[in-house]
Protein backbone atom coordinates (compact mmCIF):
# COMPACT_ATOMS: atom_id res chain seq x y z
CA UNK A 1 0.00 0.00 0.00
CA UNK A 2 2.84 2.04 0.81
CA UNK A 3 4.57 1.50 -2.52
CA UNK A 4 1.58 2.93 -4.23
CA UNK A 5 0.59 5.98 -2.49
CA UNK A 6 4.78 6.74 -3.26
CA UNK A 7 4.23 6.41 -6.53
CA UNK A 8 0.85 8.72 -7.04
CA UNK A 9 2.79 11.38 -5.17
CA UNK A 10 5.51 10.97 -7.76
CA UNK A 11 3.33 11.22 -10.47
CA UNK A 12 1.64 14.10 -9.46
CA UNK A 13 4.75 15.92 -8.56
CA UNK A 14 6.12 15.42 -11.68
CA UNK A 15 2.88 15.71 -13.58
CA UNK A 16 3.58 19.63 -11.89
CA UNK A 17 6.51 20.27 -13.95
CA UNK A 18 4.18 20.77 -16.58
CA UNK A 19 1.80 22.49 -15.19
CA UNK A 20 4.14 25.27 -13.83
CA UNK A 21 4.68 26.02 -17.84
CA UNK A 22 0.77 26.79 -18.02
CA UNK A 23 0.05 30.25 -18.44
CA UNK A 24 -1.68 31.24 -14.51
CA UNK A 25 -5.37 31.46 -14.10
CA UNK A 26 -7.71 31.76 -11.26
CA UNK A 27 -6.06 31.27 -7.98
CA UNK A 28 -8.18 29.85 -6.72
CA UNK A 29 -11.07 26.86 -6.92
CA UNK A 30 -13.92 26.28 -4.77
CA UNK A 31 -16.20 22.86 -5.48
CA UNK A 32 -19.13 21.48 -4.08
CA UNK A 33 -21.20 18.57 -5.30
CA UNK A 34 -22.66 14.89 -5.09
CA UNK A 35 -20.19 12.20 -3.58
CA UNK A 36 -20.86 8.14 -4.45
CA UNK A 37 -18.58 5.96 -2.82
CA UNK A 38 -17.95 2.12 -3.30
CA UNK A 39 -17.10 0.35 -0.46
CA UNK A 40 -15.24 -3.12 -1.40
CA UNK A 41 -16.25 -6.19 0.61
CA UNK A 42 -14.31 -7.72 2.41
CA UNK A 43 -13.97 -11.53 3.66
CA UNK A 44 -12.38 -11.62 7.09
CA UNK A 45 -10.22 -14.17 8.55
CA UNK A 46 -12.48 -17.71 9.61
CA UNK A 47 -12.80 -17.94 13.47
CA UNK A 48 -12.88 -21.63 13.56
CA UNK A 49 -15.72 -22.81 11.50
CA UNK A 50 -17.10 -19.79 11.25
CA UNK A 51 -16.58 -17.13 8.38
CA UNK A 52 -17.28 -13.16 8.23
CA UNK A 53 -17.75 -11.48 5.16
CA UNK A 54 -18.45 -7.93 4.68
CA UNK A 55 -20.14 -6.97 1.43
CA UNK A 56 -19.64 -4.42 -1.11
CA UNK A 57 -21.54 -1.24 -0.23
CA UNK A 58 -22.81 2.08 -1.72
CA UNK A 59 -23.08 4.87 -0.09
CA UNK A 60 -24.01 8.31 -0.96
CA UNK A 61 -23.26 12.10 0.09
CA UNK A 62 -21.94 15.19 -0.89
CA UNK A 63 -18.32 16.42 -1.32
CA UNK A 64 -16.41 20.16 -0.85
CA UNK A 65 -13.13 21.38 -1.85
CA UNK A 66 -10.95 24.67 -2.23
CA UNK A 67 -7.78 24.78 -3.96
CA UNK A 68 -5.65 27.49 -3.74
CA UNK A 69 -3.35 27.18 -7.00
CA UNK A 70 0.37 28.60 -5.39
CA UNK A 71 2.59 28.30 -8.40
CA UNK A 72 0.53 28.49 -11.78
CA UNK A 73 -1.57 25.13 -12.06
CA UNK A 74 -0.01 23.75 -8.77
CA UNK A 75 -2.42 24.04 -5.75
CA UNK A 76 -3.13 23.27 -2.69
CA UNK A 77 -6.40 21.31 -1.84
CA UNK A 78 -8.71 20.85 0.89
CA UNK A 79 -11.32 18.45 0.85
CA UNK A 80 -14.27 17.46 3.06
CA UNK A 81 -16.86 14.86 2.19
CA UNK A 82 -19.73 13.05 4.29
CA UNK A 83 -21.11 9.57 2.84
CA UNK A 84 -24.23 8.15 4.27
CA UNK A 85 -25.88 4.25 4.00
CA UNK A 86 -25.49 0.74 4.93
CA UNK A 87 -23.25 -2.35 5.33
CA UNK A 88 -23.91 -5.74 5.56
CA UNK A 89 -22.15 -8.48 7.26
CA UNK A 90 -22.55 -12.28 6.32
CA UNK A 91 -21.74 -14.70 8.78
CA UNK A 92 -21.67 -18.55 7.36
CA UNK A 93 -20.70 -21.67 8.91
CA UNK A 94 -19.13 -24.97 7.25
CA UNK A 95 -21.09 -26.51 9.18
CA UNK A 96 -24.57 -25.44 7.71
CA UNK A 97 -25.78 -24.02 4.97
CA UNK A 98 -27.69 -21.19 7.09
CA UNK A 99 -26.29 -17.76 6.61
CA UNK A 100 -26.80 -15.12 8.88
CA UNK A 101 -26.79 -11.18 7.89
CA UNK A 102 -26.86 -8.21 9.96
CA UNK A 103 -27.19 -4.28 8.35
CA UNK A 104 -25.25 -1.51 9.99
CA UNK A 105 -26.03 2.31 9.16
CA UNK A 106 -22.99 3.95 8.73
CA UNK A 107 -21.73 7.36 8.53
CA UNK A 108 -18.29 8.24 6.76
CA UNK A 109 -16.90 11.80 6.57
CA UNK A 110 -12.93 12.15 5.38
CA UNK A 111 -10.56 14.55 5.86
CA UNK A 112 -8.29 15.18 3.38
CA UNK A 113 -5.53 17.27 2.12
CA UNK A 114 -2.49 17.75 -0.54
CA UNK A 115 -1.56 18.49 -4.11
CA UNK A 116 -3.77 19.28 -7.02
CA UNK A 117 -2.21 19.79 -10.38
CA UNK A 118 -4.42 21.10 -13.95
CA UNK A 119 -4.07 21.52 -17.46
CA UNK A 120 -6.18 23.45 -19.43
CA UNK A 121 -7.33 22.39 -22.88
CA UNK A 122 -10.32 24.66 -24.59
CA UNK A 123 -13.43 24.95 -22.32
CA UNK A 124 -12.11 21.27 -20.31
CA UNK A 125 -9.62 21.43 -17.56
CA UNK A 126 -7.89 18.25 -16.33
CA UNK A 127 -6.84 17.17 -13.00
CA UNK A 128 -4.91 14.76 -10.88
CA UNK A 129 -4.88 14.85 -6.97
CA UNK A 130 -2.82 12.95 -4.42
CA UNK A 131 -4.77 13.59 -0.75
CA UNK A 132 -4.25 12.61 2.67
CA UNK A 133 -5.49 12.83 6.12
CA UNK A 134 -8.25 11.39 7.99
CA UNK A 135 -11.40 9.52 8.00
CA UNK A 136 -14.40 8.93 10.70
CA UNK A 137 -16.82 6.35 10.89
CA UNK A 138 -20.05 6.49 13.27
CA UNK A 139 -23.01 4.42 13.34
CA UNK A 140 -25.24 2.55 15.61
CA UNK A 141 -23.19 4.85 18.75
CA UNK A 142 -19.86 4.06 17.82
CA UNK A 143 -17.37 5.86 16.32
CA UNK A 144 -13.54 5.37 15.14
CA UNK A 145 -10.96 7.69 13.49
CA UNK A 146 -8.41 6.65 10.85
CA UNK A 147 -5.53 7.67 8.57
CA UNK A 148 -7.29 7.64 4.89
CA UNK A 149 -6.08 8.93 1.67
CA UNK A 150 -7.80 9.53 -1.96
CA UNK A 151 -5.82 9.65 -5.46
CA UNK A 152 -7.24 10.29 -8.57
CA UNK A 153 -8.39 12.39 -11.59
CA UNK A 154 -10.88 14.51 -12.58
CA UNK A 155 -12.14 16.71 -15.74
CA UNK A 156 -14.21 20.17 -15.55
CA UNK A 157 -16.08 21.87 -18.12
CA UNK A 158 -15.91 25.89 -17.97
CA UNK A 159 -19.42 27.40 -18.68
CA UNK A 160 -17.82 30.79 -17.88
CA UNK A 161 -15.56 32.95 -16.50
CA UNK A 162 -16.35 32.08 -13.22
CA UNK A 163 -18.47 28.44 -12.90
CA UNK A 164 -17.42 24.95 -14.34
CA UNK A 165 -19.22 21.95 -14.15
CA UNK A 166 -17.16 19.04 -12.56
CA UNK A 167 -18.34 16.06 -15.06
CA UNK A 168 -16.36 13.58 -12.97
CA UNK A 169 -13.76 12.84 -10.37
CA UNK A 170 -12.27 9.46 -9.71
CA UNK A 171 -10.69 8.39 -6.80
CA UNK A 172 -9.03 6.08 -5.56
CA UNK A 173 -9.80 5.64 -1.84
CA UNK A 174 -8.46 3.47 1.63
CA UNK A 175 -9.01 3.98 5.45
CA UNK A 176 -6.61 1.75 7.84
CA UNK A 177 -9.17 1.34 10.69
CA UNK A 178 -8.39 -1.21 13.15
CA UNK A 179 -10.61 -3.91 11.96
CA UNK A 180 -10.06 -7.54 12.99
CA UNK A 181 -7.82 -9.29 10.25
CA UNK A 182 -8.20 -6.50 7.97
CA UNK A 183 -5.13 -3.85 7.61
CA UNK A 184 -6.91 -1.67 4.89
CA UNK A 185 -10.51 -0.82 3.74
CA UNK A 186 -10.45 0.96 -0.46
CA UNK A 187 -12.73 1.42 -2.89
CA UNK A 188 -13.80 3.90 -5.45
CA UNK A 189 -15.35 7.74 -5.24
CA UNK A 190 -17.06 9.59 -8.15
CA UNK A 191 -17.87 13.07 -7.28
CA UNK A 192 -19.78 15.95 -9.61
CA UNK A 193 -21.04 19.26 -9.21
CA UNK A 194 -20.24 22.74 -9.90
CA UNK A 195 -16.85 24.71 -9.25
CA UNK A 196 -16.52 28.38 -8.71
CA UNK A 197 -13.57 30.24 -9.74
CA UNK A 198 -12.06 33.34 -7.96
Amino acid sequence: MLKKILTLIIIVTALSASAIAQEPAHKFDGFVGYSYLRLKGERLPEDSALSLKRESANLNGWQGSGTYYVVDNLGLTADFAGNYGRVRFTTSSALSPVRFTEDFSVRLHTFHFGPTVRHGVGRATFSAHALLGVARLSGDGESDTAFSGAFGVGVDWRLNKRFSVRVGQFSYMFSRFDSPGERTQDGFRYSGGIVGHF
